[in-house]
């Protein structure tokens, strides 16, 4: 019998909650002077972006401004790097990992092993993937044009995204699974004019997969079951199912209100202070 591991499952919630709960555990868990496993698996009740905790206004050029305002698309920052992503039909992931349960503190070490457990997860739903091997280096402002290293991709084309986040004594690493893509509204919020949309489109076609492009009968439930079974595999975890520690959802309530854009013309969220 592995160590326990808290499993959270949440199900849909708004993209700034997302954000600020998995910052709050990786915040808490960080401070711990025992930090123990989570893995948290959730989804998102309306299609939000996310932005990576260091990109600027500079690097969302591609934006289109005009568009988000109208459709009140909300926009929020991440507690990890990386690129723009647009979250909608997902199901996605965060683990917040003490460093012994990986064979050193490097990206690559930690991100690999939690790549394996992926690829575990997708092994049991009958999908092959592969697991990167290299940075491809395509856009500075959004994530599913081109694969990073450890990130996951089937017949060529990119299916999960990752992004990570290192502290003292755990890393954080989430990730989203995309059931489907909607290109429609990808190139209509990072495209500004149709020659652009249409662009984006091809690039987009071209580079990435949702889970049912693979196999549309696989269902969010077998997914769940499946992911959760991967990190046990390969962690030797005993997934244990419970509610937040009050410290986290304190936190959490104390951060979400500053992670959403609300003035595109300003950017005004560049730097956010936990404490």
């Amino acid at each position: 019998m592995g160590e326990n591991c808290s499993l959270i499952l949440d199900g849909k919630m708004k993209g700034k909650l997302n954000m600020a709960r998995d910052w709050a555990m990786f915040d808490v868990m960080d401070g711990s002077s025992e930090p123990s496993p989570i893995l948290r698996i959730y989804s998102w009740i309306e299609p939000t972006v996310s932005i990576g905790l260091f990109q600027k206004k500079r690097h969302l050029q591609r934006v289109n401004f005009e568009f988000v305002s109208s459709t009140d698309i909300p926009f929020v920052k991440r507690p990890t790097g990386g690129r723009a992503v647009l979250h909608d039909l997902e199901i996605s992931y965060s683990v917040v990992f003490p460093y012994r349960f990986f064979e050193n503190k490097s990206v690559k070490s930690t991100s690999f092993k939690i790549a394996k457990a992926l690829r575990r997860a997708l092994e049991r739903i009958g999908i092959p993937s592969e697991i990167n091997t290299a940075n491809e280096r395509y856009d500075e402002t959004l994530c599913y044009i081109s694969t990073a290293l450890n990130e996951i991709k089937v017949e060529g084309k990119k299916l999960i995204a990752n992004a990570q986040r290192k502290g003292k004594k755990v890393i954080l690493q989430h990730g989203s699974i995309p059931l489907k893509l909607d290109l429609d509204l990808y190139t209509k919020i990072f495209a500004r004019d149709e020659s652009e949309r249409q662009k984006l489109k091809y690039i987009m076609e071209s580079k990435t997969v949702s889970l049912w492009d693979l196999d549309p009968h696989v269902s969010e439930k077998n997914l769940i079951e499946a992911i959760i079974m991967g990190f046990e595999e390969i962690f030797g975890l005993n997934m244990v199912e419970t509610e937040l520690d009050e410290e986290i959802v304190n936190l959490e309530m104390k951060i979400v209100d500053n992670l959403e854009y609300r003035d595109w013309r300003v950017c005004h969220h560049e730097h956010i202070d936990l404490r």
